[in-house]
C-alpha cells in the first residue's frame, strides 16, 4: 500500500499500511519525502534486525534474554559502494528489501527514532536469502 500524507491544520498525519505516525516524526518523514534519514557511506548496510518469537516444544515463549541473537536481518539502506585502489567503484551485493544472514557479532549497534538498527560492512553479510 502506498504511503498517504494528510496535512492537519495543527501538523502531519502519515498512513503506511497499517502503521499511523503522528506529530513530530509525521512532519520530519513527510518534509523528506518518506526518505530514510540515515545514508551508509562506502561499502556499509543499514539493517534492522528480524526478530522471531521462540516456543520450547512445550510452548513456553522465551524471553528476549534467554533467547540467542538473531541472525536474520532486512536490509533498510545501502551504501554507494568501495572504492578500490585503483579509483574503481565496486558494486553492491545487496540492495534495499533483501533478506541477509550476518555474523553473530557484527556491526555497530544504533537506535534511530526509536527503532533498533545495524550498521554492517557489506562483508559481514553471509549470505541472501531468497
Amino acid at each position: 500500500m502506498e504511503e498517504k500524507v494528510v496535512r492537519l491544520g495543527i501538523g502531519v498525519m502519515i498512513l503506511d499500511g497499517d502503521k499511523i505516525l503522528l506529530g513530530h516524526r509525521a512532519k520530519k518523514r513527510a518534509d523528506t519525502g518518506g526518505i530514510f534519514m540515515i545514508k551508509p557511506i562506502s561499502d556499509r548496510v543499514l539493517i534492522k534486525m528480524i526478530e522471531e518469537e521462540e516456543k520450547t516444544k512445550s510452548g513456553i515463549l522465551l524471553a528476549s534474554p534467554s533467547q540467542e541473537k538473531p541472525q536474520m536481518a532486512e536490509v533498510i539502506e545501502v551504501g554507494p559502494g568501495a572504492v578500490n585502489m585503483e579509483g574503481v567503484k565496486k558494486e553492491m551485493t545487496v540492495k534495499k528489501g533483501d533478506k541477509v544472514i550476518i555474523g553473530k557479532y557484527s556491526g555497530t549497534e544504533i537506535k534511530y527514532e526509536g527503532v533498533n538498527y545495524l550498521i554492517v560492512n557489506e562483508e559481514d553479510i553471509l549470505a541472501i536469502v531468497e
